[in-house]
């Protein structure tokens, strides 16, 4: 899938820049999924849905690689194309939403060289993923291609629950539904040399960050 349209590459890599450089925190990428996870909640909600939901945060210093999941409404598979286009994102402008720029997937996939996502929406099979050399390209490295999105359409998707271990000693793990989800993983990052890299933040010091940069708030269950 070409989600970048036939126009020219100087010009997708113009505007895509102008989204990139419009973030200006070492700590965007993790604010940016993390927010978007608390908005699909928040729809979620909105429907009557009891939950109980989950936002899901991994940090991968060996591969510097993030990944966020959430069991909040899901990505509609024919929507995605759009979503992950410059400036398709599907905020309203409202200001009902924490995120409201709209641009947070593009921002995402041209973050790192390994983009992957997984979605599902309630009643629809998943959609399935990935973007390679995004980093690379918009950096116009020698070698680097213009990056599509590889569908994996043998996957069906996921069912039933996600079950994390419990803050209580002895608790069995807590479940979570995943009637719908999504898991975004972008990996293999090249933080600015300019900028704190944060896969060598200390567990306190992410702690911190979350609790006081992003829209999560809280680090426990």
């Amino acid at each position: 899938m070409d989600f970048l349209s036939n126009r020219s590459e100087s010009a997708i890599r113009k505007e895509i820049r102008g989204i990139r450089d419009s973030y200006h925190h070492y700590w965007d990428l993790l604010a940016e999924l993390l927010q978007n996870s608390r908005d699909a909640i928040n729809r979620k909600k909105k429907t009557g849905a009891n939950g109980p939901f989950f936002i899901h945060l991994e940090i991968d210093a060996g591969s510097n690689t993030v990944t966020v999941i959430d069991n909040g409404v899901g990505i509609p598979k024919g929507k995605l194309h759009e979503m992950l286009a410059p400036g398709g994102g599907d905020k309203d402008g409202s200001g009902n939403e924490v995120g409201e720029k709209g641009v947070g997937l593009t921002y995402a996939v041209f973050s790192g060289n390994n983009f992957s996502i997984e979605s599902q929406v309630i009643g629809e099979n998943a959609v399935i993923g990935r973007v390679s050399s995004a980093q690379s390209w918009l950096n116009d490295l020698p070698g680097s291609t213009r990056p599509i999105f590889l569908e994996d359409a043998s996957v069906v998707g996921k069912s039933g629950q996600m079950k994390f271990p419990s803050v209580e000693t002895g608790a069995p793990p807590a479940a979570y539904p995943l009637d719908s989800y999504t898991k975004i993983t972008v990996g293999n990052i090249t933080p600015p040399e300019s900028d704190i890299n944060i896969f060598l933040l200390t567990a306190q010091q992410l702690k911190v960050l979350i609790q006081t940069r992003t829209a999560i708030g809280v680090t426990s269950r």
